[in-house]
């Protein structure tokens, strides 16, 4: 399904098919929908991986990225704790010249701790993991979240219609319907992670 499909998908639930100016409107309700998705979903498709040279104790965060689960640094090889940015300074102050496992985010960086330069041989290696945000659909023409989880999509879209519906009791429904597939979503994905395998405590400082 592409973008302008999904359009029209969804422009059939509100009984608007064909109109040009709920449609043109409808590209606004579903950048508010992705604003809602990506502080409500979290599961294992938004998951992504990426390595970064650490040649400054600053590191600019990826353009998609959501939130974080972990940071390990290659030199040592270790996973780095999160602490505040008020304990990253203080640890700054008393260790600026050993490199610290430690990290903190702040607006749109991830902020360490140590001798970090350009120079370093072998340059330093952070790998993060990290949850990204849900593709941007207008631009990329496809997207995973329409085709695994259209009903969850269409929801978080129709959500946002009360302006065109007004009273209409279909407002109230869409509303519910978001948070009961939510919740199954959410629900099927621990079933996933977890099936087959005990339930097992995790080390200090390590995210699941």
């Amino acid at each position: 399904m592409n973008y302008s499909q999904f359009k029209a998908y969804v422009a059939r639930f509100v009984w608007r098919n064909g109109d040009t100016v709920f449609e043109a409107d409808l590209d606004n309700m579903i950048e508010m929908a992705h604003a809602r998705l990506n502080r409500d979903l979290r599961i294992q498709r938004m998951i992504v991986t990426a390595q970064a040279p650490l040649t400054a104790d600053t590191l600019v965060l990826p353009a998609d990225y959501n939130e974080m689960r972990t940071i390990t640094s290659d030199s040592p090889p270790a996973p780095m704790q999160y602490v505040s940015p008020y304990e990253r300074e203080r640890i700054k102050l008393a260790n600026a010249s050993t490199f610290q496992p430690i990290y903190t985010i702040a607006g749109n960086a991830i902020f360490f701790v140590g001798p970090m330069s350009a120079t370093d041989n072998p340059p330093r290696t952070v790998t993060m993991t990290y949850f990204a945000k849900v593709p941007d659909f207008a631009t990329t023409n496809s997207s995973w979240l329409a085709d695994d989880y259209l009903d969850l999509y269409t929801y978080a879209v129709l959500r946002h219609t009360p302006a065109y519906l007004k009273d209409d009791e279909r407002v109230v429904l869409w509303k519910n319907e978001y948070d009961e597939t939510l919740a199954s979503v959410v629900n099927a994905e621990a079933g996933r992670r977890f099936a087959g395998s005990p339930l097992r405590p995790m080390m200090p400082g390590v995210v699941a």
